[in-house]
């Protein structure tokens, strides 16, 4: 599965409010009628939760969304779509910066229910620990409904708007979600263990379009 995933950052006149409202209740329906999506999901981060921690505060995100794809034929056909420019307009109303990413997304766990509690980890240096065993273990957690991992592949396109660009750098995008708030504690103690300061970590809350 290949995910297209940009970090989003809100224009600077917006309320927080204004801008997750215009994001998922305005933008979500045109991005989910984008070509080949088989899944399109969006993470509001909580940047002022006492679990976004000061690496991720520094990076002034306000969210990430995550469009998954079977194949990047599909991926492409849909940067080059009619329905993407609608998109990319609607854009302009909202969004002050942005940056995309290219994954190999794998759903370690696939959700099958709404989550109560979402926590992201954004790797911004070259971690050499093989997570397996970390998600092994957090698959075991009660509570815990939900692991995706991307794996960074290359930077998407820039882009097409006029506007500030983000500047980030990701390898690697985790996931975790949960029904019991209070297991992404135990879970956050796993993923960073042994990760240095180079993790930044979001407490988030998802809606999924597709």
């Amino acid at each position: 599965m290949i995910g297209a995933c940009s970090f989003l950052r809100k224009k600077s006149q917006h309320s927080d409010a204004a801008f997750y409202s215009h994001w998922l209740n305005v933008h979500g329906p045109l991005a989910a009628q984008l070509h080949g999506v088989n899944r399109y999901l969006q993470n509001h981060f909580i940047v002022d939760s006492p679990h976004t921690n000061d690496l991720a505060r520094s990076l002034n995100l306000n969210g990430l969304a995550e469009m998954w794809f079977e194949n990047e034929t599909d991926r492409q056909i849909c940067y080059d779509s009619k329905q993407e420019k609608v998109c990319d307009v609607d854009s302009l109303l909202f969004i002050g910066a942005s940056a995309r990413v290219v994954t190999d997304v794998t759903p370690v766990i696939r959700p099958r229910e709404p989550a109560r509690g979402e926590r992201v980890f954004l790797f911004t240096g070259d971690d050499p620990r093989d997570l397996g065993d970390i998600f092994k273990a957090i698959a075991g957690f009660p509570g815990v409904i939900g692991v995706t991992d991307h794996v960074v592949t290359k930077p998407g396109a820039e882009p097409t708007q006029e506007r500030e660009a983000v500047q980030i750098k990701v390898s690697r995008i985790v996931t975790v979600t949960a029904n019991d708030p209070g297991i992404l504690d135990r879970a956050h103690d796993v993923v960073i263990a042994g990760g240095g300061d180079s993790i930044a970590v979001f407490d988030s809350t998802e809606h999924y379009l597709i």
